[in-house]
């Protein structure tokens, strides 16, 4: 079954709802972002919610140090890096729960993504400079070449209730990742959307299976 994780939570409402609906992870941004959320913040909604779910950390080029206390001291089970650290990086932060990001635009550079040591790679789009998000979307055929890695890959950027169905279904990720598209503003989201979100993706999982 392909694993959920939404994004750019900041309400204990949010996070509540993107459970009951049958999210496998949450995603706290800590980096500069309209969705940044202090870890005292942080640390109460996830002292709220139940034992076993997976939260995590998003950050951009934190020192190792600083995302292992934050992990710490928030109770987040791991960290998503999205800027430039480096393999070395990622095993002092702790290679098995981390979700490293990748901004992929041709094939040449998914020996980096083979070769990464994280837990998880994440895919995203990187379109003229502008990262994933409404009006980019991803490229397909280089998603499906990261899965083919070998790799737990997810997906991220653009993804939305009303094209993630296709996407899962074409490219078979191990997860994918929602923010913007589950939304009504930055870091407010639109129930209904997760719901839908999420019941598309498992409507895939079933198209899959069957």
């Amino acid at each position: 079954m392909t694993r959920v994780k939404i994004c750019g939570l900041t309400r204990a409402a949010d996070a509540e709802t993107a459970l009951d609906a049958g999210a496998d992870a949450l995603g706290f941004v800590f980096a500069k972002s309209p969705r940044q959320v202090p870890p005292d913040l942080v640390r109460s909604i996830v002292a709220d919610l139940p034992p076993l779910v997976a939260t995590i950390g998003v950050f951009v080029d934190a020192p190792p140090d600083d995302v292992r206390r934050v992990l710490d001291e928030c109770g987040l089970s791991g960290a998503q890096l999205h800027g430039s650290e480096s393999e070395e990086d990622i095993r002092a932060v702790g290679a098995g729960r981390v979700i490293k990001a990748f901004r992929i635009c041709h094939s040449a550079e998914l020996e980096s993504v083979r070769d990464c040591p994280a837990g998880l790679v994440l895919i995203e789009p990187y379109v003229a400079g502008k990262l994933g998000g409404p009006g980019v979307p991803l490229d397909l055929d280089l998603a499906g070449q990261a899965v083919a890695t070998g790799r737990r890959v997810a997906l991220a950027g653009g993804l939305s209730p009303a094209n993630v169905l296709d996407i899962v279904r074409r490219v078979r990720p191990h997860a994918v990742d929602a923010s913007s598209g589950v939304e009504q503003a930055p870091g407010v989201k639109d129930h209904a959307k997760i719901r839908d979100f999420i019941a598309a993706v498992r409507e895939a999982d079933g198209m899959a299976a069957g």
